[in-house]
């Protein structure tokens, strides 16, 4: 297969599933439980930010010190919990067929809190298709959190693999060109295929058709080989 020298580093939200708002339901609830404040997130940035970097910012908004954010993750753990046991998360279409023939080797690269990335993952059904990653609880940018997701995936898998993100949005995009590397993205979250093209990086409409999956991952590989 084209793509058995890839390293592929996969989003969460909006790329591998779709959590219903969860995360930002717990969020603003973690938030108002530590704090005794009512937050909202409906008017911020969110798209691709972290948890790390949305619960900071979000405790500013209230008039609290952003070094709170570790108190208020546990809370935020434990109310995801709840809205995942009650909304469900899905895996979004093609998602299986897309891990399957693009092999094993693979990682998380999420701006999701590590317990909060695995929490949706189980209850999609996709806890048992990754072993580590990058997560947003020691880094408050993306192109950090990706790194740690190649130094782990080349831990795991092999240190020779070509790395390529997966992801939905431009500042998946942006992390891509930091580091010099290819980035495919799927149209499946807010950002249409036209916007994302606008970002340079390799688009797909989604994630159902298995031919064209292959050829968006043979044409990252090729890129990976070129540096990025």
């Amino acid at each position: 297969m084209a793509t058995n020298d890839l390293l592929v580093i996969w989003d969460v939200d909006g790329t591998l599933l779709d959590a219903k708002g969860a995360g930002h339901r717990a969020l603003a609830r973690a938030i108002e439980e530590v704090t005794g404040k009512q937050t909202s997130f409906a008017l911020m940035d969110v798209a691709g930010q972290s948890d790390r970097l949305l619960l900071e910012l979000a405790l500013k908004q209230v008039g609290e010190s952003p070094r709170r954010w570790e108190t208020v993750r546990t809370a935020y753990e434990k109310f995801l919990d709840r809205e995942l046991s009650e909304s469900g998360s899905d895996a979004l279409p093609g998602v299986m067929e897309s891990l399957r023939i693009l092999g094993p080797a693979r990682v998380l690269g999420t701006g999701n809190l590590e317990v909060g990335a695995r929490l949706k993952l189980f209850y999609a059904g996709l806890a048992d298709h990754f072993q580590g990653g990058g997560f947003g609880d020691r880094h408050r940018t993306r192109a950090p959190l990706i790194r740690d997701a190649i130094k782990e995936g080349r831990r795991l898998f092999g240190r020779r693999l070509l790395p390529v993100i997966v992801g939905d949005t431009p500042r998946d995009a942006a992390a891509a060109r930091l580091l010099h590397i290819p980035a495919v993205l799927v149209a499946s979250g807010r950002f249409s295929v036209d916007q994302l093209h606008a970002h340079g990086s390799i688009v797909l409409a989604g994630l159902k058709d298995p031919a064209a999956v292959l050829g968006a991952f043979t044409q990252a590989e090729a890129s990976a080989r070129r540096g990025g």
